[in-house]
């Protein structure tokens, strides 16, 4: 079956959001509070028109997993498996997850898998631009990873698009048994040029963003809820 250029964004959100574990079980799963929208509107839409029809001839709905706090999807079937293996993904610990090679080559499904990657693992955040100012209004994109090869292939990639992503120091967390890999966008230009030519789909980043649109400015800590009524009643 084709890679087409959705197949490379679900790559992306598998890298993020997901895993093939040695059972041939594929699972993605995002928050169950903060990503609803997101798997119901998005995510079902690729993997249903691109990899469940196609290979099964069946549609799946995502579901809640309250006991571990996610919703989306755990699918236990061989074709499914083989086909995501057969793109080069890698089973078992996401310590060792990585781009697969054949999608590298091309700069439009590059997008795509970074978008998923970003979309699921990624943050967009806002800083003030110094210790004086009211108003959080500096935008930033950011990515961390447990992989140091995913970091560094992104971070490969993001330079060849022409971008200035920083490398943050790894750190570990007091409940983190591996150490987090970071890097950042940090130029205003940047974050704009990556909304315009990849973007987002997760709404818990486009209502972050359309927020700072209409205000010049973030307020920190909302939930996907409020920045829903703010942006249909206003602050």
């Amino acid at each position: 079956m084709k890679i087409n250029n959705d197949v490379a964004e679900l790559i992306g959100i598998t890298i993020g959001d997901g895993c093939l574990s040695t059972k041939n079980e594929y699972m993605i799963a995002g928050d169950i509070n903060e990503e609803k929208d997101y798997y119901d509107e998005w995510v079902s839409k690729l993997l249903n028109q691109n990899v469940m029809i196609p290979l099964i001839n069946q549609e799946i709905i995502p579901k809640s997993y309250p006991k571990v706090g996610v919703y989306g999807f755990y699918l236990f079937n061989e074709k499914i498996a083989n086909f995501f293996k057969s793109i080069g993904l890698k089973q078992g610990s996401k310590i060792n997850v990585r781009i697969p090679e054949k999608l590298l080559r091309d700069k439009v499904k590059i997008k795509r898998v970074l978008r998923g990657i970003f979309d699921t693992d990624g943050s967009l955040y806002f800083d003030k631009v110094n210790k004086y100012a009211k108003f959080n209004t500096k935008p930033v994109i950011a990515l961390g990873s447990t992989s140091k090869t995913l970091i560094n292939q992104i971070y490969n990639l993001l330079i060849s698009l022409n971008f200035s992503p920083i490398k943050k120091k790894p750190y570990l967390g007091k409940k983190d048994k591996n150490l987090m890999y970071r890097l950042a966008l940090y130029k205003r230009n940047e974050v704009f040029r990556w909304i315009d030519e990849i973007g987002f789909k997760n709404p818990k980043h486009v209502t972050k963003w359309k927020i700072y649109l209409r205000y010049g400015y973030y307020l920190p800590k909302t939930t996907i809820a409020q920045r829903k009524l703010i942006l249909s009643k206003g602050l």
